[in-house]
């Protein structure tokens, strides 16, 4: 349905000869006065001509009286409710003719079309059935869409057929969503305020884009960016601490580990570097260095290289070994807040200072630049400076157990020699 129906059911509203549309007035000028208003608009060189633009444009028309505004107003209605009748009947027509092409969800679990939380979409004389939630899902990735945190968003999109999701089909699922009073997204929701406009929707929110675009970075990010994300972020802090709070790692410590015990804090590094709301950012800087440097003060330990000595008695012969480990068990930071019960009565923006304590100062004068052109004293992987006497080690465990098997089987031959003198 078009403008070209709408053109048509005007020609048949003001046809004479036809009783379904014939106008019932005894203001046979005021008849013709509206016949040629809308003739204007059949005109063809307005053939493309937004009827609501024209209808703005005849209320405001200063050479019209009040009386035959209203007569067009009432024209217009009628027509524009024949319009939208027709509109729906074929509609329905369509959709209740039309076959379920995709009946799973994207994990390819079955559908009911009946279920409160499967949504139906209509495209192409075709059905497509959807869990709510993932639909909403693929909406907000393309909303999140920022290749080097630069906002990007991308327009929502069919997964099945990669069409474009009709104005209608967005107002369908957010209006879904609120009648059966399912959480909205926040992108979800600000890109509604925007009446689905792409454009405006990417000028008044791309802060709160950049935000999101960083959570989803850092969570479906591989292990080895995280681990060269970390390891930047270590160096950072390096540059800035005292030598004695810096992190040094040996050399084959395991990079798992290291993942483990920093990935939190990778969310605070981004967004001191590219959050868009200074805030965030003044404030991400602070909880970043303060709890790196209490995860250093309790944690001293992690990431070195240590070595234990072991004592045995064998046969009643003390024997020694000395075995290699690495310290990689850690203590997780939390940070003091506010009580729950008293939060709602504090409103302080520089309280953070005080919560994070006497620490928060490292970062503003301990950086030496004495040393700031040697990047090497701060990257946090020592060199592989212990190989001989890891070999050493290697070789005294070699040793021990050869003894230990010699001495096993000097145990066996002396029970078998007892054991033949008992049987003689």
């Amino acid at each position: 349905m078009s403008i070209n129906f709408f053109l048509y059911i005007v020609e048949r509203y003001f046809d004479f000869s036809n009783n379904a549309f014939i106008i019932y007035s005894n203001n046979t000028l005021n008849n013709s006065a509206q016949r040629y208003i809308f003739k204007c608009f059949y005109n063809k060189e307005n053939y493309n001509y937004n009827k609501f633009k024209f209808y703005k444009e005849i209320q405001k028309n200063m050479f019209m009286s009040e009386f035959m505004k209203n007569e067009f107003i009432n024209n217009f209605n009628k027509i524009q409710r024949f319009y939208h009748i027709i509109n729906k009947f074929v509609f329905l027509y369509k959709y209740k003719k039309s076959k379920i092409l995709v009946d799973c969800d994207l994990c390819l679990n079955k559908l009911d079309i009946n279920h409160n939380l499967t949504f139906c979409l209509y495209q192409g004389n075709n059905k497509y059935l959807f869990n709510i939630n993932e639909i909403v899902k693929t909406i907000t990735t393309s909303l999140i869409n920022s290749p080097l945190f630069f906002s990007e968003p991308l327009v929502s999109k069919n997964p099945y057929n990669n069409i474009p999701l009709s104005k209608s089909t967005l107002y369908n699922i957010y209006f879904t969503l609120q009648r059966k009073n399912i959480k909205i997204h926040e992108l979800f929701y600000k890109f509604f305020l925007q009446n689905f406009d792409l454009t405006n929707f990417k000028k008044f929110n791309e802060h709160l884009i950049r935000e999101y675009a960083i959570d989803n970075y850092i969570k479906n990010s591989p292990d080895d960016i995280l681990y060269n994300v970390i390891l930047s972020m270590i160096i950072e802090y390096n540059k800035i601490v005292y030598k004695n709070d810096r992190f040094k790692f040996c050399f084959n410590f395991p990079k798992d580990k290291i993942i483990l015990a920093f990935k939190p804090f990778i969310n605070l590094f981004y967004r001191s570097k590219y959050s868009l709301i200074k805030t965030i950012k003044i404030i991400s800087t602070k909880y970043l260095f303060a709890n790196l440097l209490r995860f250093k003060k309790i944690n001293i330990c992690f990431g070195r290289k240590m070595y234990k000595i072991e004592t045995r008695y064998i046969n009643f012969v003390k024997k020694t070994r000395t075995i290699l480990f690495y310290y990689d068990t850690f203590n997780k930071i939390n940070l003091k807040e506010a009580s729950f019960l008293e939060s709602h009565l504090l409103c302080d923006e520089e309280n953070i200072d005080i919560l994070l304590g006497s620490n928060t100062y490292y970062y503003t004068n301990n950086i030496d630049y004495s040393e700031s052109g040697n990047n090497n004293l701060y990257y946090p992987i020592q060199e592989n400076n212990d190989t001989e006497y890891e070999e050493d080690i290697d070789e005294e465990e070699d040793i021990d157990e050869e003894e230990d098997i010699d001495e096993e089987e000097d145990i066996d031959e002396e029970e078998d020699i007892d054991e033949e003198n008992s049987i003689s």
